[in-house]
């Protein structure tokens, strides 16, 4: 039996009519890989595009594909029609693996196999990460997620309809934070101007109660001055009464008042 390998016609027209994964690594010359095996005889040979091979076989021979299928072609119309239902088998099972994944083209599925296993990276790195902040269990971390997610959706419902950041709930809290931390920032040197300010107000309110005191000190000081000086006039002006009557001579009154005076 005599097997021509037309690679580029053959392969289009089984890639037409079996759209599989067999077909597909096969038109991809790039990765297809074959090996006939005649009786105990046997070669490994890669196809490029638009290469043609020939091979003479007596009776049957198998093909193998790497990591794709082995089939074995024989003569007679009945083996021809078995190597086509094992084909057929071989694009339904592949179909079946491929249907969750939306498409059954190997650069897709190499794309999404890419995507997923990045994806992997990235959970494990977030999950070693996550280790690293907390003992926690992963499961524990993720209810006490859902529990902040409520209490950030309860408070953002008690801001006031006329704020600017009512309405920012669903947009990127990044830019949210960067702009609330500068207002915050901005509060706080406002805050501790103030706070400065009244320290400074404290201390000249300070200084004034001292001052206060000292003058009402003073003040009580006069007070008793005045009211002792105060008797001591109205003492005199009772003695000098006395004396304008007790009928004393002008040198006897002044006698008397040069004595008063010195007491």
């Amino acid at each position: 039996m005599s097997f021509v390998s037309n690679k580029k016609f053959w392969l289009e027209e089984q890639k037409e009519k079996y759209s599989s994964k067999t077909a597909l690594m096969l038109y991809d010359s790039n990765v297809s890989f074959e090996e006939l095996y005649e009786k105990s005889i046997s070669f490994s040979f890669s196809l490029k595009e638009n290469e043609d091979v020939s091979w003479t076989a007596n009776q049957s021979f198998k093909i193998k594909i790497d990591d794709v299928a082995e089939f074995e072609v024989k003569s007679g119309s009945e083996d021809v029609k078995v190597m086509k239902e094992e084909l057929e088998e071989m694009q339904s099972e592949y179909q079946e693996l491929v249907a969750p994944f939306g498409t059954e083209e190997l650069e897709d599925l190499k794309g999404l196999l890419t995507t997923k296993d990045s994806k992997e990276n990235e959970f494990n790195r977030i999950k070693g990460e996550l280790k690293k902040k907390s003992d926690k269990p992963l499961d524990k971390l993720q209810k006490e997620i859902i529990e902040f997610k409520n209490k950030i959706k309860l408070k953002w419902s008690k801001i006031s309809d006329d704020s600017p950041y009512k309405d920012c709930e669903g947009k990127d809290k990044s830019i949210l934070r960067d702009e609330l931390s500068s207002k915050i920032v901005e509060l706080e040197d406002k805050i501790q101007t103030l706070t400065k300010n009244r320290n400074s107000v404290d201390e000249l309110l300070k200084v004034d109660r001292k001052n206060s005191n000292e003058l009402e000190s003073r003040l009580n000081d006069l007070k008793k001055d005045s009211h002792g000086k105060k008797q001591i006039i109205e003492e005199i002006k009772r003695r000098i009464e006395r004396l304008e009557d007790d009928g004393f001579s002008r040198e006897e009154r002044e006698k008397e008042l040069n004595k008063l005076s010195v007491d």
